[in-house]
C-alpha cells in the first residue's frame, strides 16, 4: 500500500512539473512585448537578446544529468525553479539590453536544468510503473503553456499591473511546487555511471530531431 501511494505521488509530481514548466515559458511569451518596449531596441537586437535564453539552456543541459546523479531530481527541479521565479520579474522591467540579456541567460539557465530533471524524473516514474505515461507528462508541457499564456492574458486584459500580475503568476508556480515536492525523487541515475556521454547512432539522431524540433518552437514562441 506504502509503494502504491509513493508511486502515485512520484505520477502526480512530475505531472505537476511539466504543468508548471510549460506555464512559466508561456508567461515569458507574453512580456516579450514588454521587454522589448522598455529596452527600446530593434528587431535585431531583440533576436539576440532572445538567443541568451537559449544559450543558458543549451550551457546546462548537457551537465544536468551529473548534477541529478549527484543531488537528485528533486534538487534540480527545485532549485531551477526558484532561479527561474527570482528572475522573472525583472523580465518586464529592466531597460538596459544587456541587463535583459544577463536576465534572459539566467532564465534559459533554470529552464534548462528544470527540462532535463523533470524528463530524467519522468523516466524514473515511467519505468517503475506498469503503464505507458511519458506522452501524458508532455501533454501537461502543453496544458501549462496555455493556462499561462491564458491567465497571464486575462491579467493584463483586465487592467492588472504587469508586475502584479507576474507576482500572481509566481505564487501559483510556488503553489505548484509545493505540492509537487513530496513526490519529486530524491535520487536520478547512479552516481557510478558516466558524467557525460557522447551520443551515437540513433541517440544522435533522436538529438538532431528535438535540436530542430525546439528550434521551430523558439523561433514561433518568441
Amino acid at each position: 500500500m506504502f509503494q502504491k501511494k509513493r508511486c502515485s505521488n512520484s505520477r502526480l509530481a512530475t505531472r505537476l512539473a511539466f504543468f508548471v514548466a510549460g506555464f512559466v515559458t508561456a508567461t515569458w511569451a507574453v512580456l516579450v512585448p514588454y521587454a522589448r518596449a522598455n529596452t527600446g531596441v530593434n528587431d535585431a537586437t531583440l533576436g539576440s537578446l532572445l538567443l541568451c535564453l537559449g544559450i543558458g539552456a543549451l550551457l546546462t543541459m548537457p551537465i544536468t544529468g551529473a548534477l541529478t546523479s549527484r543531488f537528485g531530481c528533486r534538487k534540480g527541479i527545485i532549485a531551477a525553479l526558484v532561479l527561474v521565479i527570482l528572475v522573472l520579474p525583472l523580465l518586464a522591467v529592466l531597460t538596459q539590453p544587456i541587463l535583459l540579456g544577463l536576465a534572459l541567460l539566467l532564465i534559459g539557465i533554470g529552464v534548462g536544468v528544470n527540462d532535463c530533471a523533470m524528463n530524467i524524473q519522468a523516466i524514473l516514474v515511467e519505468k517503475a510503473s506498469t503503464m505507458p505515461l511519458m506522452s501524458g507528462f508532455h501533454g501537461l508541457y502543453s496544458v501549462g503553456g496555455i493556462a499561462g499564456a491564458g491567465l497571464m492574458t486575462l491579467l493584463l486584459a483586465l487592467g492588472i499591473n504587469v508586475t502584479v500580475s507576474i507576482s500572481v503568476i509566481i505564487l501559483c508556480v510556488v503553489v505548484l511546487a509545493v505540492l509537487s515536492y513530496p513526490g519529486l525523487l530524491t535520487y536520478a541515475n547512479p552516481k557510478e555511471g558516466p558524467a557525460f556521454a557522447v551520443p551515437h547512432g540513433i541517440v544522435l539522431l533522436l538529438g538532431i530531431i528535438c535540436f530542430s524540433a525546439f528550434l521551430t518552437e523558439g523561433t514561433v514562441l518568441d
